[in-house]
């Protein structure tokens, strides 16, 4: 079972004190890119699906606290097999909502969308 995750962020800054486990294990994993369902499958050693829904809602609060601090980007392909030059970037602020369906976070078969996290130059002194 993982740790949770301790939150070493002052409320005023913008950039993080320190990160999280999950949050450097996130970011390792978005390094150079992965799809959600690739982080949640390597977050779970490629556990069950309740393994996977269940720590859903970890990695999205770290993936969401990366893209607040600018360190991942997230992009949407709305179809899949990914056609690269599709790619719609996710804003930061838009990222909560892009990542609520822990559907995102499976596997999707062929023709349904992918959402996929890819590290920043902001994020390589972190790495």
């Amino acid at each position: 079972m993982r740790l949770l995750p301790v939150r070493r962020q002052h409320a005023h800054m913008s950039a993080p004190v320190g990160l999280s486990p999950v949050e450097s294990f996130v970011l390792a994993e978005a390094d150079p890119e992965a799809a959600l369902w690739e982080i949640t499958a390597a977050w779970t050693a490629d556990g069950d699906e309740a393994d996977r829904v269940q720590a859903v809602p970890l990695l999205r609060e770290a993936v969401i606290a990366l893209a607040g601090y600018g360190f991942v980007a997230v992009h949407d392909f709305p179809l899949r097999p990914a056609d690269w030059k599709q790619e719609i970037p996710v804003p930061a602020d838009g990222v909560k909502a892009a990542t609520a369906n822990v559907q995102s976070w499976l596997w999707r078969p062929a023709g349904s969308s992918l959402l996929t996290v890819s590290i920043t130059d902001a994020a390589v002194p972190w790495l």
